[in-house]
């Protein structure tokens, strides 16, 4: 999970001879959630000792000590990190990634499939 999500739709789906359509990419970044919540981890995540890490308990997250990559690696998919701390590791590494490679750091393709319809 990541602490964005993008949706993608469009304003109709039949396009009649000469018509338009519209297409909408929606991307949601809630900051500073009133509630926590969690983003569990996954391989695009790497160890931070800056962070407090946490572990789904029944419906109870609960700090777990990570004091190395090790551990963390180990634990990793076991592993959940509080919204914020999420928002703030992409922000860190959009920028890094961004800077070393001239490139964005969210990039959506679209594919356009047509299909002409007979009439009658």
């Amino acid at each position: 999970f990541y602490p964005f999500s993008v949706r993608l739709s469009s304003s109709k789906n039949i396009l009649l001879q000469n018509d338009s359509l519209t297409f909408d990419i929606d991307v949601t970044w809630p900051y500073e959630s009133t509630t926590p919540k969690y983003f569990k981890m996954d391989s695009v995540y790497e160890y931070d000792d800056s962070f407090i890490y946490y572990k789904l308990n029944g419906s109870n997250y609960t700090e777990y000590n990570v004091p190395n990559s090790n551990i963390y690696n180990s634990e990793r998919n076991n592993l959940y990190l509080e919204k914020d701390d999420a928002d703030t590791f992409f922000g860190m590494k959009c920028n890094t990634y961004e800077k070393t490679t001239n490139k964005a750091c969210l990039v959506v393709n679209m594919k356009l499939s047509v299909i002409q319809r007979q009439e009658g």
